[in-house]
């Protein structure tokens, strides 16, 4: 299959990170600019992405890196007319520290950061390297490389916040903040710190952006939404409660949303799967790969 070729809906390629990262990196991505733009708005969304914009200007590569934290409403998109592609990573809400252990919430919340500042190393040891090597797939060999050199489980996120995540993610946002406090036996006050403090949003921000992401998933998997149906599902009190909430966090109506989402075809790849290159050694040492395959939920 020849994924550079000129799609008819835009593209975005994710790739599988291996069964080491698979816990904090959701996915690796790729998505061409020559074809097809970014969305004018990046909507409301818990985790944080690394976004390596590679450009083109009088025939010569550069790098432009930064790093989307958290966020709690829609972001405008910039864009650049030299911007070719795009190539980064997704991170697991919370999930970054195991790669930067000096990084908190509410550092991170709704800021773009040069990637330069939270990796000192980043330009040496990958993005200068990564505008040699021809092929996405290879470049995001390359990158999950860097951070397999980078991961520090010891700064990994405490048990019950994962728990708290993961109930919330599990009723699809929908479940009461009181009741995930209950069933991980903190208080209510004590939960929203700790979700403050790792992530940059509260619980009930995390649960709304949760459930506009499931939503957004239920558009995408139908050809046709019944949007009355899909408002029971998510249990929102009617469709205009469903609209104001899509408007708040994508900042969109939900028809402008579904036409965005048709327009986009998602192609997810087993890159565990796949021949990979020799890991380079660094002055962080050496690493391994692990070939076996794992299921990754996307959430979009």
């Amino acid at each position: 299959m020849n994924t550079m070729s000129t799609p008819l809906t835009k593209q975005v390629i994710e790739f599988q990170p291996c069964d080491k990262l698979a816990e904090y990196i959701q996915c690796f991505w790729y998505y061409d600019n020559q074809f097809h733009h970014l969305p004018e708005n990046l909507a409301a969304d818990a985790g944080c992405d690394l976004s390596i914009a590679i450009t083109s200007l009088h025939g010569n590569l550069d790098y432009q890196a930064v790093l989307f934290g958290p966020r709690s409403q829609p972001m405008a998109a910039k864009r650049q007319s030299n911007q070719r592609y795009f190539i980064g990573v997704r991170f697991w809400p919370g999930a970054i520290n195991v790669f930067q252990q000096q990084l908190n919430g509410t550092q991170l919340l709704d800021n773009v950061i040069p990637a330069a500042l939270i990796w000192p190393n980043i330009a040496v040891n990958l993005l200068e390297p990564l505008l040699a090597i021809s092929g996405h797939e290879q470049q995001l060999y390359a990158i999950e490389s860097f951070f397999l050199r980078h991961f520090q489980p010891r700064f990994k996120q405490a048990d019950v916040l994962q728990q708290a995540i993961n109930i919330i993610r599990e009723s699809a946002g929908t479940v009461r903040i009181q009741d995930v406090a209950d069933r991980v036996s903190i208080s209510r006050r004590q939960l929203e710190r700790k979700f403050r403090a790792q992530i940059g949003l509260t619980p009930k921000q995390f649960g709304r952006i949760t459930r506009i992401r499931q939503l957004c998933m239920d558009l995408r998997n139908s050809p046709k939404p019944n949007l009355l149906e899909l408002t029971a599902k998510a249990q929102y009190s009617d469709q205009a409660h469903l609209t104001r909430e899509c408007k708040a966090l994508t900042g969109s109506t939900p028809q402008k949303l579904i036409k965005k989402l048709h327009s986009t075809e998602v192609l997810q790849y087993d890159h565990n799967k796949m021949t990979r290159p020799e890991p380079a050694e660094d002055n962080m040492g050496s690493v391994s790969y692990n070939n076996q395959s794992q299921h990754i939920a996307q959430n979009y």
